[in-house]
């Protein structure tokens, strides 16, 4: 093979490896624009070799250099530094309000069974009144008016799940 062509292809590869380490570490574009340039001396070795491989080398570039930047940015999004800089939740922000909406979920099973008064109509959503606190509600059935009373069959993070029941609301004293 001629030294022309074994430089394209080297160059070639150092700049498609610059930019897989351009996405992992930050070095605000120095290893892209080096990468750039090598991808550029690579397609002119190539080209002086022969046109056919000038060719290929430069459509293999504009293939290649996109599609690295493209699923390396996806890639970087799931990282560390990658959330910080995005403004992403970090591992540990994720895992507090995983534990903040299980103890939650916990608190609120407590209330399944117990009854409660709709405060505004549940259209099938809606909000009740259960032991002085007042929750967002899904109907199970159909429209329940404000007044009516409910009960509590199930509880989803967010809300609960309430069937209207036959009592009537007990008039304040």
């Amino acid at each position: 093979m001629d030294d022309l062509l074994i430089w394209g292809l080297i160059l070639l590869v150092l700049s498609a490896g610059l930019l897989v380490i351009e996405v992992f570490v930050p070095t605000a574009g120095v290893l892209a624009i080096t990468s750039t340039a090598l991808a550029v001396a690579g397609v002119i070795c190539l080209w002086r070799f022969s046109n056919e491989w000038g060719l290929g080398g430069l459509l293999t570039m504009m293939v290649v250099g996109p599609g690295i930047a493209f699923y390396g940015l996806k890639i970087y999004q799931q990282t560390p530094l990658g959330r910080k800089m995005t403004g992403a939740d970090t591992d540990e922000k994720m895992a507090e309000d995983h534990d903040r909406l299980a103890e939650q979920l916990r608190s609120r099973r407590q209330l399944i069974g117990k009854a409660g008064v709709v405060i505004t109509e549940l259209r099938p959503v809606g909000v009740i009144e259960v032991e002085g606190l007042r929750h967002d509600a899904l109907s199970e059935t159909t429209l329940i008016r404000a007044g009516a009373r409910v009960r509590i069959t199930g509880v989803e993070p967010g809300h609960v799940k309430v069937r209207g029941t036959d009592e009537r609301p007990s008039e304040p004293a």
